[in-house]
C-alpha cells in the first residue's frame, strides 16, 4: 500500500487541534476574557453607555478532555524533532506564513526544508501520531476485563 493511499480518520486532526488548543501559548496570542475587554474607548457614543457591543456573544469551543490531550500530547512527545516541529507548527500556529515555518523548523531542528519536505514530514508525523494513538488504545482495552 502506497502511502497516498493511506485515509487517517478525521477523529486524528480532531485530537490534534485539542492538543493544540491546550498546549499553545495562550499569554501572547489571547486576552483575557472579561468583560472590560468589550470596552471599546473609541466607539462612538462609548463613554456614554460604558461598554462596547453587547449582543456579540463570544464562540464557545468544545471542552478540552484533558486525559485524552495528554494521551496525544504522549505521542506527539514520542516523535522525532522534525516530527514534533511539523505537528507543532501545523496545528498550534496554523496562521503562520510559508518562510515564517521554514525558518523555525531550519532553527529548531538544524536541518533546511522546503514546503513539499515539510509537508511530507507533517503527514508522516500525523500517521505516527495516529499509530501510537492505536496502539495505546489496544493496550488499555486488552488490559481492562
Amino acid at each position: 500500500m502506497r502511502r497516498d493511499e493511506i485515509q487517517l480518520p478525521p477523529e486524528l486532526d480532531e485530537r490534534l487541534k485539542e492538543w493544540a488548543r491546550h498546549f499553545r501559548d495562550r499569554r501572547r496570542l489571547e486576552r483575557c476574557r472579561s468583560i472590560e475587554g468589550r470596552f471599546n474607548p473609541h466607539a462612538p457614543g462609548s463613554w456614554d453607555a460604558g461598554w462596547g457591543d453587547p449582543e456579540a456573544v463570544p464562540s464557545y469551543l468544545p471542552p478540552i478532555v484533558l486525559p485524552r490531550v495528554l494521551r496525544t500530547h504522549a505521542c506527539v512527545q514520542s516523535l522525532q524533532k522534525p516530527g514534533k516541529w511539523a505537528i507543532t507548527l501545523g496545528f498550534c500556529y496554523p496562521g503562520l506564513q510559508r518562510y515564517q515555518v521554514l525558518k523555525i523548523l531550519k532553527k529548531y531542528t538544524g536541518r533546511r526544508f522546503t514546503w513539499k519536505s515539510y509537508l511530507n514530514e507533517l503527514e508522516m508525523a500525523r500517521l505516527r501520531v495516529w499509530a501510537c494513538l492505536d496502539i495505546q488504545h489496544v493496550q488499555t482495552s486488552s488490559t481492562t476485563p
